[in-house]
């Protein structure tokens, strides 16, 4: 279980009303262990995983379940590129002779799961490269768990070992920052609004039992801050567990472990424990749950039949928040058969609610639904100052090849958090997107330059020539090196039979 990235810790919204993340300087560093452990994922290889998580909150435990998986892209000698994908459900279980009363809607507060893994925190895949020690060598996307344990997709990745110490140390800086925001905070506003902590951890690794099949491990971790609340750290973790890895399969198999977070502020001292297990499915269930998950993604990706839909509409247009949302979040999974102007049209109303949510679901589900007619709704929530919500319109508009969304949506090139949303919904465009984006190639910034290069080498005409080419002396040599791709490409469509 590699340290978080960027993780969640949280309090009772009364006492500790923050959010706190942790920030890494650098990669986990467990130590060395035995040289014969060697991650041995194997190219086309599915590797399913079932994971519990269960938080004592006092009078109730938080519990996050699900079954992520593995797909290995490729493996050699080199490293392994895997893709993951996969969340865990949230319940909540109340202790025998306790009663839970809500005052109010739930404010989630970073110990709830709610700050951690969720259809919406894995959006859009999650992809890295290991090598066969382990190293995360590169990753894209997030799937942050609370309760400070990380990434779920690097939860049963463990570093292994240069050399074959049965005990092996590591300690390392890190820093936790403090957020205002209760909700998880998206990866581009990250730093704003945030407060610092310095901080220790240490994580020590024994191997208790070593054989031909497996390698059984204990892990000792402890976190504290430098920063420290009555001569005791503001935050202390402490945890411990242990760890299988299956030397046959050149994967962790199981893991059984448990940690204490506790928090300090002012006179108050909060303390939770969190157990954390996962077991590798073998090929049979493996091969049953995949099986079963792809029948299930089936129906929920199905168009809804005649009577479902004018339940659906109903539902939209309902004041009850069960029933409308329930709706917005099943249509993010559906496409029609055809475009349906009056779904769409229900969907854009929530556009401009006040809500950031609901505007950020309706503009997910458009992405599908989205028709012709909703194409003056989308242009103006290109502005809405909830950055997905932008994205999301950008994402449909691009899917409708929109023409007079090409100029607005190429500006949004210049902003950094729209960067990424922009450059796919104009390839998306195609053609019909490539006079905006020749304007950029003259924009002061080089990272806009380069940008526009990068759209132009996939829906670039012999238009794009003489432009790209009079980048060729572009005082930034990225700029120069990817125009010269550029050309290179739009020349090869131009020549080819089937341009």
């Amino acid at each position: 279980m590699t340290s978080p990235v960027a993780n969640s810790l949280s309090s009772s919204p009364l006492r500790f009303p923050c959010l706190f993340t942790i920030l890494l300087f650098g990669h986990h560093a467990f130590g060395q262990e035995d040289a014969a452990l060697r991650y041995g994922w194997k190219a086309g290889q599915t590797l399913v995983y079932s994971v519990t998580v269960e938080a004592d909150r006092g009078d109730y435990t938080d519990i996050l379940k699900g079954r992520p998986s593995f797909r290995v892209k490729s493996a050699d000698g080199d490293g392994i590129t895997a893709s993951f994908s996969g969340t865990l459900s949230e319940s909540r279980k109340v202790k025998p002779g306790k009663r839970l009363i809500f005052r109010g809607p739930r404010r989630f507060s970073p110990f709830s799961p709610f700050t951690g893994v969720s259809g919406a925190r894995t959006r859009g895949g999650n992809e890295f490269t290991i090598n066969l020690r382990g190293e995360i060598v590169s990753s894209q996307g997030s799937s942050q768990l609370p309760f400070l344990l990380g990434n779920l997709s690097q939860l049963m990745i463990e570093r292994l070992p240069e050399s074959s110490d049965k005990t092996w140390k590591h300690q390392r800086e890190i820093s936790i920052s403090q957020s205002s925001n209760r909700l998880p905070v998206p990866s581009f506003l990250r730093g704003r609004n945030q407060k610092t902590t310095n901080a220790t951890e240490e994580t020590t690794y024994t191997v208790e039992k070593i054989s031909a099949e497996a390698a059984v491990i204990r892990k000792k971790y402890e976190l504290k801050t430098a920063l420290t609340i009555g001569g005791k750290p503001k935050f202390h973790i402490v945890g411990e567990g242990k760890l299988t890895f299956d030397r046959k399969s050149g994967a962790f198999s199981k893991l059984q472990y448990q940690q204490t977070i506790t928090v300090r502020e002012g006179d108050d001292v909060r303390e939770t424990p969190v157990q954390v297990s996962y077991q590798l499915l073998s090929e049979e269930e493996q091969k049953k749950f995949l099986a079963a998950a792809e029948a299930a993604r089936v129906k929920a990706a199905a168009p809804p039949t005649a009577e479902q839909r004018e339940q659906i509409l109903a539902d939209l247009k309902s004041n009850e928040s069960s029933q409308f949302l329930k709706r917005l979040i099943e249509l993010q999974r559906k496409s029609p058969k055809e475009p349906d102007e009056e779904i769409a049209a229900a969907l854009e109303v929530y556009l401009v609610t006040e809500n950031k949510s609901h505007r950020f679901m309706a503009a997910k589900a458009l992405e599908n639904w989205a028709t012709t007619k909703s194409t003056a709704a989308l242009l103006d929530a290109l502005d809405d100052d909830f950055n997905i919500v932008a994205g999301s319109a950008m994402k449909a508009l691009g899917r409708l090849r929109a023409k007079e969304a090409a100029a607005p949506i190429a500006a949004k090139l210049s902003d950094l958090r729209n960067r990424v949303a922009a450059s796919r919904a104009l390839v998306a465009m195609g053609s019909v997107a490539e006079e905006p984006v020749l304007k950029q190639l003259n924009n002061s910034e080089w990272q806009v330059r380069f940008e526009a290069c990068k759209i132009l080498s996939s829906i670039g005409t012999e238009k794009s020539l003489k432009p790209l080419q009079d980048l060729a002396d572009d005082k930034n040599g990225l700029v120069k090196q990817t125009a010269k791709q550029a050309i290179q490409k739009v020349e090869k469509r131009r020549d080819s039979p089937q341009a």
